[in-house]
C-alpha cells in the first residue's frame, strides 16, 4: 500500500514537471550547483516514470469501464468508523498526504478487483447462505499437517477417542494455534481467513470434525465446538446483496486458478483495445502485450490493497493478499 501511495504521489510531481519539459527554470539553487526543472523531471521519470504511468493507464481504462464511487465511499466510511479519531494518523503512517490521496488509492484498488471479477457468476443460493452464516459465529480448532493422509489418520484416532487438543499440539504446523490445543477461538464468516477453511469450518454442527480440508497451506482437520449469534445487527440482505456478490467472487478467484487466468486475460485485452500509444521513446513498448516486458503482470497487481491484520496464523496471513 505504501509502494503505491509513494506511486501516486509521484504521479504527481512527473505529471507537473511534463508540462515543462525542455525548461531551464532552477528549482534548486546551492553553492555546489543548480538543478533545473528538466533535470528534476528527468530524475523523476528515471527512477518512478514507467511504474506511475504505468498506474495511470490502467487506472484510466478501468474508469471508462467501471464504476466504483459507492464502493469506495463505504470502504472509507467503514474505516472512519474503525479509527475514529485515529483516521488522520491511520493515513499519515500509510504515507497518504490527506483523504484526497487515499480515496484516490482505493479507488485504483476497486477498479483493478472489478476488472478481475468481471465475469464471475455467484449465485443468488450463494449470497443467501453466506447472508445466513453471517448471524452467527462458531467456536473453531484446527490441525495443519502436509499431507492428506496424515490428516485422515489423525480423524481417525479421534474418532476412536483421542484428546484433539493434545494431538494439536504434537502435531500442528501452525505453530499460532497448535501451543493452546489447535483453537481459533470465536470465528465469523466475514473474517480473514482462507475460503475452504472458514467454508468448511461454518458446515459442521458443535461437536462435528471434518473431513481432511486442502488450502494452500496443507491440509486440516477442523473441529467445532461451539455456536453463537453475534452480537452485532446485520444490515438487511438487499443492502448488502452487492458487496456479499463481490466477496464471494474474490473468492472463487482466489480458490481457482483457471478464473484467475480468465480474469487476467480480460484485463489484457481491455489493454489491447484501449490502443495506447506512448509518446515517451524509452516506454513506447511498455503496454505492447507481445513482449516480455512484465508491466502488464504488475498492472494487475500495482493495487494489491491493504487488509487488516488479524491472527498471526497461516491461514490469515493467506487471505490478507486478495481482499
Amino acid at each position: 500500500m505504501k509502494k503505491l501511495a509513494i506511486a501516486s504521489i509521484m504521479a504527481v510531481f512527473v505529471l507537473a514537471l511534463a508540462a515543462c519539459s525542455q525548461d531551464g527554470e532552477v528549482v534548486v539553487e546551492s553553492e555546489t550547483g543548480n538543478i533545473t526543472k528538466d533535470e528534476f523531471y528527468e530524475e523523476l521519470k528515471s527512477k518512478a516514470g514507467q511504474s506511475v504511468l504505468n498506474n495511470m493507464v490502467i487506472t484510466q481504462i478501468l474508469e471508462d469501464k467501471y464504476d466504483v464511487e459507492d464502493q469506495v465511499d463505504t470502504q472509507i466510511e467503514q474505516e472512519k468508523e474503525q479509527y475514529g479519531d485515529s483516521f488522520s494518523m491511520y493515513l499519515q503512517q500509510q504515507n497518504f498526504q490527506n483523504e484526497e490521496d487515499y480515496r484516490e488509492y482505493v479507488k485504483q484498488m476497486k477498479l483493478q478487483e472489478q476488472a478481475l471479477i468481471d465475469g464471475i457468476e455467484v449465485s443468488d443460493d450463494a449470497v443467501q447462505k453466506r447472508y445466513n452464516r453471517m448471524q452467527y459465529e462458531v467456536e473453531v480448532s484446527h490441525i495443519l499437517v502436509k499431507e492428506k493422509k496424515k490428516a485422515q489418520e489423525l480423524i481417525d484416532k479421534l474418532n476412536n477417542g483421542a484428546d484433539f487438543a493434545e494431538l494439536a499440539k504434537e502435531n500442528s504446523q501452525d505453530p499460532g494455534s497448535a501451543e493452546k490445543g489447535g483453537s481459533y477461538g470465536f470465528i465469523k464468516i466475514t473474517d480473514q481467513y482462507v475460503a475452504p477453511f472458514k467454508d468448511a469450518a461454518f458446515d459442521l454442527e458443535p461437536g462435528e470434525i471434518s473431513e481432511p480440508v486442502q488450502t494452500t497451506h496443507g491440509w486440516h482437520v477442523i473441529k467445532v465446538t461451539d455456536k453463537r449469534d453475534v452480537e452485532e445487527e446485520i444490515d438487511p440482505l438487499e443492502d448488502m446483496k452487492e458487496d456479499i456478490k463481490n466477496t464471494l467472487a474474490k473468492e472463487k478467484l482466489q480458490s481457482d486458478q483457471e478464473q484467475l487466468q480468465k480474469a487476467q486475460e480480460n484485463l489484457r485485452q481491455m489493454i489491447t483495445d484501449a490502443n495506447i500509444d506512448v509518446k515517451i521513446d524509452e516506454y513506447k513498448g511498455m503496454f505492447n502485450l507481445n513482449k516480455e516486458s512484465g508491466n502488464n503482470g504488475d498492472s494487475q497487481n500495482s493495487g494489491s490493497g491493504d487488509n487488516k491484520e488479524n491472527s498471526s496464523s497461516s491461514d490469515n496471513e493467506e487471505s490478507k493478499s486478495n481482499e
